[in-house]
């Protein structure tokens, strides 16, 4: 059934010459054009005033529809709007499982948020785990119950740290859901995070000295020299697998010159630090006779030399993150020193060694947060005047061996 609804005459203004519209947008209503110089769509209102409606072409229309139907309206001058598109639009997406839309909004989260790897991976587990659960049901007939008895399913141990991180998730896709009118709210906006207090922290296993320690040399005695290598680097500079795994030679003089990729937008991303003996022996030590660009490396089995390099790798003989980040998760279940906590992602991983970098700083009175290039304030300039700001940190060396020799390298 087809609706006709009055249109109001428009400004003398919007009748100039107008462009006629390509025939691609001639189905668009009233004061929405696309912009190609934005890649969006821009509605006009009846005081001239523009509004950005994003990417979405549905979205946009169905907006610009509702909005003339109310403020374009004069007896003088109508024209029929049909609704029925966009009904039908509405009614298929009221039909359809929410399973069946929640992995293009997870995806869609997922490129706006630029998750690191481990993040991830971690957030696919969580939704994997949410779409099991909620799979089958309507959009709109989600309620209040159902997410608190999901969130005491998905935490059996009623952790407060894993009740947190899956209702953290959980608010965002639903969010999103509302955003792209699959909802018409959010229910586990209801729900209140769970507050972590110092009793709590026992939750949270940090990795120790000593664990590092047997890590290190589990790994020494399985020939993995490369994963020693990066542990020792992440320990000394307080950087992540990331940084770690892109670092090249090239970076290195006087200063290992590193860039943090999470915050790579602001000035605290850039940081030179001083070489000392320590930083001087790891990197000697990396050097095995291997032609490669990168401190990390390896060298492939013959059989794999000829195949294509795989996606975000530029030599044969660099590593992926998830490599380095799974030695050392499985160099730590070798050893069995977590086997007390049943889910594996609530182990200390390769990252938990930048954490245990800081917290020796801080005990011992440095400052680490420049160090590790964590800064929460606002974006700067990268470039002025051509000119990148890198900096210089204190010269500090992290013990961590039981009875570390100075003399034999000073």
């Amino acid at each position: 059934m087809t609706t006709t609804v009055n249109v109001l005459r428009l400004s003398e203004k919007f009748f100039i010459m107008a462009r006629p519209r390509s025939h691609k947008h001639k189905d668009l209503p009233t004061g929405l054009v696309y912009r190609k110089d934005r890649a969006s769509y821009v509605f006009t209102r009846i005081d001239g005033s523009t509004k950005n409606l994003g990417k979405d072409r549905k979205r946009a229309k169905s907006l610009a529809f509702k909005y003339n139907s109310t403020y374009r309206v004069d007896p003088e001058l109508y024209h029929e709007v049909s609704y029925s598109k966009i009904g039908s639009e509405q009614n298929k997406i009221s039909k359809v499982s929410i399973g069946e839309l929640l992995p293009t909004i997870f995806t869609k989260i997922a490129e706006d948020k630029e998750w690191s790897t481990k993040t991830l991976k971690g957030h696919q587990c969580r939704f994997n785990v949410i779409l099991k659960f909620f799979g089958e049901m309507m959009p709109d007939s989600i309620s209040l119950p159902d997410v608190n008895l999901f969130l005491k399913e998905s935490n059996p141990t009623d952790s407060k740290g894993v009740f947190n991180r899956y209702l953290g998730l959980l608010k965002l896709i639903f969010n999103y859901c509302v955003s792209d009118s699959i909802m018409k709210n959010n229910p586990a906006n209801k729900k209140i995070r769970r507050t972590m207090i110092a009793k709590d922290e026992a939750e949270i296993i940090r990795l120790t000295t000593q664990d590092f320690a047997a890590i290190h040399k589990h790994a020494g005695l399985q020939g993995i020299q490369w994963l020693q290598i990066a542990m020792e680097l992440s320990l000394q500079t307080s950087h992540a697998v990331n940084e770690i795994a892109k670092l090249k030679y090239i970076d290195i003089e006087e200063y290992i010159s590193i860039q943090r990729d999470k915050n790579k937008k602001t000035a605290a991303s850039r940081v030179k630090i001083p070489m000392n003996y320590e930083l001087e022996d790891i990197v000697q030590r990396s050097k095995d006779g291997i032609d490669s660009p990168y401190v990390i490396h390896f060298l492939r089995q013959r059989r794999y030399l000829n195949r294509p390099l795989a996606a975000g790798l530029e030599h044969p003989t660099q590593l992926r993150n998830e490599k380095i980040s799974r030695a050392f998760s499985d160099a730590r279940d070798e050893l069995r020193l977590f086997d007390h906590i049943e889910n594996k992602e609530d182990r200390p991983s390769f990252h938990d060694i930048r954490s245990l970098s800081i917290q020796l700083q801080e005990a011992s009175g440095h400052d680490a947060q420049k160090r590790a290039a964590h800064s929460q304030r606002a974006s700067t300039e990268v470039y002025k005047k051509g000119y990148v700001q890198w900096n210089e940190v204190a010269d500090v060396v992290i013990d961590w061996r039981e009875q570390p020799d100075k003399d034999d390298h000073t």
